[in-house]
Order: structure tokens, then C-alpha cells, then sequence
């Protein structure tokens, strides 16, 4: 028994194709989004995989506090306080440079009891730092470091006592040994 109202569907193949369509663009605006965050993904892994990226740590606090940063340097250079950073050759197993600051008051006359850090990094891979205290031994600081690799190096000295530090920025240039 059959009624009237039971026929069979046919399928307009235009309403197949306009249903199909629908699809596309929305499929595609998906399709870039995940392409974009594949990809951003990878950026910020690299970014933050990277030992060369060369972004100051402690930024920020350092931003906050550079009044009084600045401060303790002007005390320091009121007192007559100059320096003299000098990087010895590799030596020792493991391998290492000695790196000596000479600090003097007005007087020319090297200044004992002072506390010496520094701190040193490659310019190609600025992530890894080299932090070290410095001993008083015989009329200066010194503070052995491995700064093995060739290249430029930036050498930080910090000669600090009581509201007075002394900044000390140098580059270094390491040149290959010599061949035997």
C-alpha cells in the first residue's frame, strides 16, 4: 500500500554540489589556521631552543633599578676608582684563562678588600654565561674562567665595596693557538 506522499527522493545533483561547496572554504580557513599555529609552534621552539639568542637576564629588575645601579658607579668613580682588566692564556686541564682586574684608588695604589665578580659570555651563544668571584692575589683579582672557544667574548668585572661599585665592560677577541 502506497500513499501519495511516498515517492521516491531523487537527489538534485546542484543541491548535492551546492552542499558539497559549503565546505571548501570553511575546511580551508581551518586548514590555514592549523598550518599557522604548526608553524608558529616551531618559531617559538626554535626561539626558545636557541643558545645564541641574546636576551639580558634580569632584564627588568636591572631596567627598575638602574637609578641606583647608576648611583653606586658615580660613588665608585667619585673615590677615584679605575681598573684594569687583563685575560691571560689557556692553561691547566681542563683548560683555562685567568682573567686578572687590577683596581685602583685615587692613589694609583692597588685597593684590597674589595668583593670582584665577573661575568663572561661568547657573542655566540650569549645564553651561556660564565659567572665567577674573584680572589685578591698579589696586587690584583683573579678569577680563572674556560674561555676556550675562538671568537669575541664579552667580559663583565663588577668591583663592588659598601654603596660604591665599579662596571667594567670589555670585549675580547680569543685567537686560535698557535700550531706547535
Amino acid at each position: 500500500m502506497t500513499t501519495p506522499d511516498a515517492r521516491p527522493m531523487l537527489i538534485s545533483t546542484t543541491a548535492f554540489r551546492a552542499t558539497h561547496r559549503g565546505w571548501r572554504w570553511p575546511a580551508m580557513v581551518v586548514g590555514l589556521f592549523v598550518v599557522q599555529s604548526v608553524f608558529m609552534g616551531a618559531a617559538i621552539y626554535l626561539a626558545h631552543s636557541n643558545p645564541s639568542v641574546a636576551i639580558e637576564p634580569e632584564y627588568y629588575d636591572k631596567a627598575l633599578h638602574w637609578d641606583e645601579s647608576a648611583a653606586r658607579h658615580r660613588v665608585a668613580v667619585e673615590r677615584g676608582w679605575s681598573a684594569v682588566l687583563d685575560v691571560g692564556e689557556a692553561s691547566g686541564l681542563p683548560a683555562t684563562r685567568p682573567l686578572r682586574l687590577l683596581v685602583t684608588g685615587e692613589d694609583a695604589m692597588p685597593i684590597p678588600g674589595l668583593r670582584v665578580r665577573f661575568e663572561t659570555f661568547h657573542h655566540a651563544a650569549s645564553a651561556s654565561r660564565i659567572f665567577a668571584e674573584a680572589a685578591y692575589d698579589g696586587g690584583a683579582f683573579v678569577a680563572e674562567i674556560p674561555m676556550l672557544r675562538e671568537g669575541l667574548w664579552e667580559v663583565r668585572a663588577f668591583a663592588s665595596e659598601g654603596n660604591a661599585e665599579l662596571r667594567i665592560v670589555e670585549h675580547i677577541r680569543i685567537s686560535p693557538e698557535p700550531s706547535r
